[in-house]
């Protein structure tokens, strides 16, 4: 969903106020006793442990994030832009670190061998690295960052080139950028302050009168500690898994009602309802008649390029979840996914599942792929005899097609682009059609 808001709130404090100073001395010892633990903890554990420990601030620090073990980390660009000359973007790199080695005891060094942190310019698929997520062209990401951790950590910052990068506020300045990714490489969150660089969104400041907000400089020190003295270690030397800050943003998006949204996936979970589109989803909460947008990531951070289709097995307690020509399960906690297992482990051919639903009563789930549908026992874990059929023979008013499918009170959902398809989930007959953002209180 390329218009939807791709940002996840993450005002992880107990207080959103600015009361004094943060005490980073003690929340830094604080973070290094529970970094010591979190090899063990799940991702729920580790926030419930952190609420016992007063926050004042609003910086936030990603969970489970590689911190760096060493004090001087080497950075190579192994693909520059053409908007720029290479004399140009080294100088602005350069400046770019050099921000955070103010505050901290870490220090970087260009290489043009093997380095640390990886730095490139792209457009829509530019890697072959499989966390990688393609650029959205001239649009809303201008620039994104992650890590992996297989033989010692290595970082990756990747510019979208299809964007205008300049020295200045005259495109999207890349000093700007550039500082606000490199704090995701050195674990930092997007912060909920404005003035913050580390601010989900792009306010546009140049390399002449930048400076760090103390909210930056408190979080990068809540990791790495202040450099009193040169010989003086840095905490936080614990290797996790990885996962993905979200990307930097041009602006927000429109409201939700104004938007021509349609769905990849649609599941309840544990009495909600989940949207999916591009790398976003919609959590919808029927009794309260709210909703929040977040992204996937936020959840899955190895699916946040996005999902193909999703059902629950509400008396199981499992979620099921298709991307491409594999399935993978959450049980009990929304955060706990397993390892990915292959379609035609469940009786299904070599191809991608489109849409998914579960019916309660009759514990049948119907896949759909293409313009064919089949109808899976779960109690058998087999596919019904009788099965494939054509989608457009059971369900005629939808076509040859289905987008996403869910149930929720007795009713069959199908959803094919920006519409919703109600269907009695016994007999199959159309009881009305809809728009897909009916859902969020949006005009018809």
């Amino acid at each position: 969903m390329k218009s939807l808001l791709h940002m996840i709130v993450l005002c992880r404090t107990l207080s959103c106020a600015w009361p004094v100073p943060p005490n980073t001395e003690q929340a830094t010892e604080k973070d290094n006793q529970l970094a010591e633990k979190w090899h063990s903890y799940t991702v729920n554990e580790i926030w419930r442990h952190r609420l016992e420990v007063p926050h004042i601030w609003e910086y936030a620090i990603i969970p489970l994030f590689p911190r760096w073990k060493k004090k001087t980390l080497t950075y190579r660009i192994s693909k520059y832009t053409k908007q720029m000359t290479h004399a140009e973007v080294d100088e602005i790199i350069k400046k770019a670190f050099g921000v955070w080695s103010q505050y901290t005891c870490l220090n970087f060094t260009q290489s043009w061998d093997a380095s640390d942190i990886d730095i490139s310019f792209g457009v829509r698929i530019h890697s072959d690295i499989p966390e990688d997520c393609p650029f959205d062209g001239k649009k809303d990401v201008l620039a994104h960052a992650f890590v992996s951790v297989e033989d010692d950590i290595k970082g990756y910052v990747h510019f979208d080139d299809d964007e205008k990068w300049t020295k200045d506020l005259r495109g999207s300045n890349l000093f700007h950028v550039a500082v606000h990714e490199i704090g995701h490489i050195l674990a930092l969150d997007h912060s909920s302050i404005n003035e913050a660089v580390m601010y989900a969104y792009y306010e546009g400041q140049d390399s002449i009168t930048f400076q760090l907000h103390q909210d930056d400089i408190d979080g990068i020190q809540a990791v790495y500690g202040k450099c009193r003295f040169p010989a003086e270690g840095h905490p936080g030397n614990c290797s996790h898994q990885p996962n993905h800050p979200e990307p930097l943003l041009k602006q927000k998006s429109q409201d939700l009602c104004d938007l021509n949204i349609s769905f990849e996936a649609v599941t309840t979970f544990q009495g909600h309802i989940y949207f999916f589109a591009d790398r976003d989803f919609i959590l919808k909460d029927p009794v309260e008649r709210r909703h929040v947008e977040k992204s996937i990531a936020s959840l899955w951070p190895i699916l946040k390029c996005g999902i193909d289709a999703a059902y629950e097995v509400e008396d199981k307690h499992t979620l099921y979840i298709f991307k491409g020509r594999k399935y993978r399960t959450v049980v009990g906690d929304i955060h706990n996914l397993s390892l990915p297992e292959f379609t035609s482990t469940l009786g299904f051919p070599e191809k991608p599942i489109d849409a998914a639903v579960h019916d309660q009563e009759t514990k049948e789930t119907l896949f759909f792929s293409g313009d064919e549908y089949w109808s899976f026992d779960e109690e058998t874990r087999s596919i019904d005899e009788g099965y494939p059929r054509k989608i457009a023979a059971d369900f005629p008013e939808i076509g040859s097609r289905v987008d996403a499918a869910f149930q929720y009170n007795g009713i069959l959902y199908l959803l094919r682009g920006q519409k919703q398809y109600e269907f009695d989930s016994t007999t199959y007959e159309l009881i009305d059609i809809k728009k897909t953002t009916s859902w969020f209180g949006c005009p018809e």
